[in-house]
């Protein structure tokens, strides 16, 4: 769901942001969570608020997509970004995973992995076209890793910017806009 999202205020998909910038990332992040909280978002926030939840860049993996062509009005962006994240089904994205619980982040940036790591760690709110995570998992034990963002509705930008947040203790909850 966190990558069939409608603008806050309109009726297009994020997705398309890939067709006006003419490229797009899947980054994957892991999120050390110091515990096992419960997995409903609003105890996730709560949880990250009290206890400090830090985004482990140095395991931050990036994946470009195949470029877009810009304007392109084929298949519509939602469904070349789930098919880039369905390509990942079964990928190993880092080679090693985190030896402890983690919250699983993906987030599709209509941008460059050369362009999100000269950014650092935050993303431009103005290019995200999805996001998800998992519930706390302690990777070394799991085959996969479900990924989710707890919507309901199209029109959830606002959700999309608070899941590829920085700082999962006080996240963004809307974009400022360019």
């Amino acid at each position: 769901r966190g990558f069939v999202c409608k603008e806050a205020d309109g009726d297009e998909y994020l997705a398309r942001r890939a067709f006006t910038e003419g490229h797009a990332a899947v980054v994957i992040d892991y999120v050390r969570l110091g515990g096992s909280p419960l997995c409903r978002p609003i105890k996730l926030l709560d949880w990250c608020r009290e206890q400090g939840c830090e985004l482990l860049g140095e395991l931050r993996a990036c994946v470009d997509l195949p470029p877009i062509p810009k304007g392109a009005a084929g298949a519509p962006a939602e469904a070349l970004v789930k098919q880039a994240i369905s390509a990942l089904q079964g990928e190993t994205v880092t080679p090693a995973a985190p030896d402890e619980p983690v919250l699983v982040r993906v987030v599709a940036v209509a941008a460059t992995c050369a362009d999100i790591e000269a950014g650092g760690l935050d993303f431009d709110c103005t290019k995200l076209i999805g996001c998800a995570n998992s519930c706390p998992v302690y990777l070394p034990a799991v085959e996969e890793v479900p990924l989710d963002l707890d919507v309901s509705g199209d029109h959830c930008e606002d959700a999309v910017v608070v899941c590829a947040s920085r700082d999962l203790g006080a996240p963004e909850t809307a974009c400022p806009g360019p």
